[in-house]
C-alpha cells in the first residue's frame, strides 16, 4: 500500500464509547467506523479537462510557470494603443478575441525575432568560414567586396520650375514630340469623346421620351404656339386638375433634361478648348524643332503679309481660334515662309556700286595687268548695258585669260 495513505490517529469516540467518525458514514463504512476502523483516505479528483482550473494549468505548463502567478494583461486599442476606459464593459467571448489576438502578435513577434537571430548566425558562420576565400565565397554565392563596394550616387532631384504663362513644360514638350505619346493622347482624346457623345445621345433621346409621354397626357397642347401654351396650362389647371398636374412633372423632367444637355455642351466646349490648346503647344513646339522661331518680327511680317492680302491683325487672329488647323507647325511654317518672301520683296533694292576706273599718272605708263583690268571693266559695263550673248562671252574669256 505506497500510493496509498493512511492515518494512525485513533478514530474520535462520542460520551457511551462509541467510536464517532468526523463525518457522518452510511453501509459498510458506517459499520467498520463503529467498530473502529479507518478508512484510505480518498484524494481529491482532477479538475474536468475544459474547466477553468484545467486551462490555466495547462496554460502555466506551456509557458513554465511554476509560481503561480497570473499574468496580468491591459486591454489597448489596437489602432492608437491607448488603454480602454477602466468602466468599459466587454464580454468575455470580447476579452478572448482580445486576448487571443494580443498573445497571436506577441507569437509572431517572437518568430520574427528568433528568425532574425538566427539568420545573423547563419551569416556569422559562413562569413568565419569563407574567411576571405573567393572560391568558397563562389560556393556559398557570396561577393566578397559587396560590402565594400560604394553605394550608388543617386542624382539629385532637380527643384521643380513653373513654365510661363501659356508655355509648356520642357519635360513635357520633350514628351510630346515623341509619336507613340502623341498617338495616346489622340486616342484618349478619342475615347473622352465616343463618352460625351453617348451621354448627349442619352440626354435627346429621354427628352423626346418625356415630350412623346406630354403628348400623350395632353395631346390637343402640343401643336400651340409658346404664347398660347401658357393660356391652354392655365384652362387645364382649372379643367383637369391631375392631368394638369401630371404635365408640370413632364415639363420638370424636360426642364431637367434640357439643363444637363446645356452643361453636358458646356462642358464639351470646355474639352475641346483644352484640346486645341494643348495641340496647339505641342504644334508650336514641333515648329521649333523644324528650325522656325516665332519672334516680334516674324508676327510682324506675318501680320503684313496678311494685310496686303485683305486681312487686319483681328481677322487673321478670328481665323487661327475658329480654324484650327491654321495652329498646325506646317501651316504655320507656310505662312513664315510666304511672309519671309513678301518682305524681301517688298524691301528696297540695295544700289550697285559702279566699278571706278583706275587713274593714271601723268607720264607713267600702265603695266599690263592694269591694262587688262581696264579691258575687264569696259567688257563688263557693255555686257551689263546690252546683255548681248557675245558681249558676255567675251567678258567670259577675258577674265580666264587673267587668271
Amino acid at each position: 500500500m505506497s500510493e496509498m495513505e493512511t492515518s494512525t490517529v485513533e478514530a474520535p469516540r462520542d460520551s457511551l464509547g462509541q467510536f464517532a467518525g468526523g463525518e457522518e458514514k452510511f453501509g459498510l463504512q458506517g459499520v467498520e467506523a463503529d467498530q473502529g476502523y479507518t478508512h484510505v483516505k480518498t484524494p481529491a479528483a482532477p479538475p474536468a479537462a475544459d474547466s477553468a482550473e484545467a486551462v490555466y494549468e495547462g496554460y502555466k505548463r506551456k509557458r513554465g510557470d511554476t509560481d503561480g502567478q497570473i499574468v496580468t494583461r491591459e486591454l489597448i486599442y489596437a489602432d492608437t494603443g491607448e488603454k480602454v476606459e477602466p468602466n468599459l464593459a466587454i464580454t468575455p467571448e470580447q476579452a478572448h478575441d482580445a486576448l487571443t489576438q494580443s498573445v497571436s502578435f506577441e507569437r509572431a513577434g517572437r518568430e520574427l525575432l528568433g528568425i532574425e537571430q538566427t539568420r545573423d548566425q547563419i551569416d556569422r558562420a559562413r562569413a568565419e568560414k569563407i574567411n576571405g576565400d573567393p572560391k568558397l565565397a563562389e560556393h556559398y554565392g557570396v561577393e566578397l567586396d559587396a560590402d565594400k563596394a560604394p553605394a550608388p550616387e543617386v542624382a539629385a532631384e532637380e527643384p521643380y520650375v513653373e513654365p510661363a504663362d501659356g508655355q509648356l513644360h520642357p519635360e513635357v514638350e520633350k514628351a510630346l514630340k515623341h509619336p507613340q505619346v502623341r498617338q495616346a493622347i489622340a486616342e484618349e482624346f478619342t475615347k473622352a469623346e465616343q463618352v460625351t457623345k453617348a451621354y448627349s445621345d442619352g440626354l435627346e433621346n429621354a427628352r423626346l421620351h418625356t415630350l412623346a409621354t406630354l403628348g400623350e397626357v395632353v395631346p390637343h397642347l402640343l401643336g400651340l404656339e409658346p404664347a398660347q401654351f401658357e393660356q391652354g396650362m392655365e384652362l387645364l389647371a382649372q379643367v383637369d386638375p391631375p392631368a394638369f398636374q401630371k404635365a408640370m412633372s413632364i415639363l420638370a423632367r424636360t426642364h431637367t433634361i434640357v439643363q444637363a444637355q446645356q452643361q453636358a455642351a458646356q462642358q464639351q466646349a470646355s474639352i475641346e478648348r483644352q484640346q486645341i490648346e494643348t495641340w496647339a503647344k505641342a504644334e508650336d513646339a514641333r515648329l521649333k524643332t523644324m528650325g522656325i522661331e516665332i519672334t516680334n518680327q516674324v508676327a510682324e511680317e506675318v501680320a503684313d503679309y496678311a494685310k496686303s492680302l485683305g486681312l487686319d491683325r483681328e481677322t487673321l487672329g478670328k481665323a487661327m481660334i475658329d480654324h484650327p488647323i491654321l495652329r498646325s507647325a506646317e501651316v504655320q511654317a507656310m505662312m513664315v515662309t510666304a511672309a519671309k518672301s513678301h518682305a524681301m520683296k517688298k524691301a528696297p533694292a540695295k544700289a550697285i556700286p559702279r566699278p571706278v576706273p583706275s587713274v593714271q599718272r601723268p607720264g607713267v605708263a600702265r603695266t599690263a595687268g592694269d591694262r587688262d583690268m581696264s579691258e575687264i571693266v569696259a567688257l563688263r559695263q557693255r555686257a551689263t548695258a546690252t546683255g548681248d550673248a557675245e558681249d558676255v562671252f567675251k567678258l567670259y574669256t577675258a577674265r580666264k585669260a587673267r587668271r
